[in-house]
């Protein structure tokens, strides 16, 4: 579904569409770096970045816009359920920001790209994620350097 929804909703809504509009897919985080046991999602991920910017290219000339959004964790209903639980507690631990997304915060990401303020951005994956796609955290960083060093590092000596 993570593939085909992308592929059979562009191909049935751009001949209903007009010149001009805006298509915007979604993908992941794990659709721009490997994650591992994660291998299946990943893939259909990676893809949807491929078919955007792919659309992108041959909807151009109609002026259809298309682009991706690639959300990383999210505090979701979904986050709820136990197995969830886990992914949650690690994107304070992940993410540079030290928090998961709110949905509310994706959505001025999609509001952003529907808009006419949006209107040369076009092939574009653009990543939400508080910074994961940046590089690894401090609290992940520090952590690792004083085990491999057993120096103490404090988090204001990056500040």
């Amino acid at each position: 579904m993570n593939l085909k929804g992308v592929i059979w909703g562009i191909k049935h809504c751009v001949p209903h569409m007009t010149d001009g509009g805006s298509i915007i897919n979604t993908s992941s985080y794990a659709g721009l770096f490997g994650t591992p046991s994660y291998g299946e999602y990943v893939v259909t991920k990676a893809a949807v970045i491929g078919i955007t910017r792919t659309a992108a290219l041959e909807l151009a000339q109609r002026g259809i816009r298309v682009n991706c959004v690639c959300p990383g964790t999210c505090d979701t209903p979904m986050m709820e359920k136990e197995e969830a639980r886990i992914e949650l507690a690690l994107s304070s631990y992940l993410h540079p920001l030290g928090r998961a997304g709110k949905p509310e915060e994706v959505a001025a990401l999609y509001h952003y790209l529907a808009s006419d303020e949006a209107a040369f951005v076009t092939g574009q994956a653009i990543s939400i994620d508080g910074g994961m796609s940046a590089g690894p955290s401090l609290n992940v960083i520090i952590p690792l350097y004083e085990k491999i060093t057993s120096q103490t590092l404090d988090i204001e000596d990056f500040k």
